[in-house]
């Protein structure tokens, strides 16, 4: 999925989304760890969820598109890595981008009952499209030409690609109402044969071409800015029930990287960083540009940094071959017990 070089720098990276305008996170990079996946949407051409599908050209708040091409440049020479958030899913309506007002509703995904899908997150609202319209399909290969040729990156990242569910589409452009997840598939597969890609959570038909799955622990791991939505399964069901079985380790860890959700999931403490190394995951951070200034926010980034150079280095991509999980036995103050596994040579224990 990606050539020896990149893969040798990609297993030693900590994912790091980081906040600032182009100017600031050029100035920045000496204070970040190398090499690094660096990941970022401030770049987007009508800001987070809006005018989709138009990514590009940069915002003018983040800077021009020399400034851009400056910051990838510099980060490549340094050996840092650079991810940038796309999301070829869902095309914004507040307000509607020019490929959205060029095309009107056609490419929408239409449900059964005839009616669009509409979708808000944080405030902002847009409408899930079918991946087999043409509109969509030359949206996003537009996109992707420009990180492979105007603004150089090395890995795409695709929101909810493998976060999305599985549901009816009958635009007239659909193969078959049931295709919609094979279209989603389609995507990520012509997509990586061009670049390595990343996306939100994943599943089954996505792992032979995703380089990266960000999330699917929402629910085990206490992770910093969870959504709204997260309840942990040990509150939803009782602990005496169940114990964590890593399926999607057992079918992808040796095709892919794990790591946790690429926008707000960071291993900012050693509790985080037990369940990390327990399931076999990548280190990740989140961190604003003028952040880098405090030291002990930096000392950590550096400490996460030294932990996926050091171990996570090693597990990268290698099969687990066995796996347990114990509840903790203290009835005061439940905790989560102890995860134990053993990815390729690397065998790890997490007490949690």
């Amino acid at each position: 999925k990606m050539s020896p070089a990149l893969l040798d720098q990609f297993r030693q990276s900590v994912m790091i989304r980081v906040f600032g305008n182009a100017t600031q996170l050029t100035a920045r990079l000496p204070q970040l760890p190398a090499p690094a996946v660096l990941h970022f949407e401030q770049y987007l051409y009508g800001g987070f969820d809006k005018q989709y599908p138009d990514h590009l050209p940069p915002n003018a708040s983040f800077g021009t598109t020399a400034q851009f091409t400056n910051f990838l440049g510099q980060a490549r020479q340094r050996g840092q890595l650079t991810m940038p958030y796309t999301n070829p899913t869902f095309w914004g309506v507040d307000p509607k981008g020019p490929t959205f007002l060029a095309t009107n509703d056609a490419p929408l995904l239409v449900n059964l009952d005839g009616t669009y899908t509409f979708e808000q997150y944080f405030g902002n609202g847009g409408l899930a499209v079918s991946p087999w319209h043409p509109a969509v399909q030359a949206a996003n290969r537009s996109t992707r030409n420009q990180f492979l040729t105007n603004y150089p990156v090395d890995i795409l990242f695709q929101d909810q690609i493998g976060a999305r569910t599985w549901q009816y589409d009958t635009n007239a452009a659909v193969p078959a109402p049931y295709a919609y997840a094979a279209g989603l598939a389609a995507i990520a597969g012509e997509d990586s044969l061009s670049i390595p890609v990343s996306t939100e959570n994943g599943w089954d038909r996505l792992i032979n071409h995703e380089a990266q799955f960000c999330g699917l622990a929402w629910g085990l791991a206490p992770t910093t800015n969870a959504p709204f939505w997260r309840r942990y399964l040990r509150e939803r069901y009782a602990p005496s029930t169940w114990q964590v079985f890593p399926l999607a380790q057992y079918l992808a860890h040796d095709k892919l990287s794990m790591v946790y959700n690429d926008l707000s999931a960071a291993v900012h403490n050693h509790e985080v960083m037990a369940w990390t190394l327990g399931l076999g995951y990548g280190m990740t951070y989140v961190i604003d540009s003028a952040d880098l200034d405090d030291v002990a926010e930096r000392q950590w980034l550096l400490w996460v940094d030294r932990v996926q150079k050091s171990v996570v280095t090693r597990y990268l991509g290698q099969g687990l071959s066995a796996f347990s999980h114990q509840w903790g036995t203290n009835a005061v103050d439940p905790d989560n017990g102890v995860l134990a596994a053993t990815y390729g040579p690397v065998s790890v224990v997490g007490n949690l």
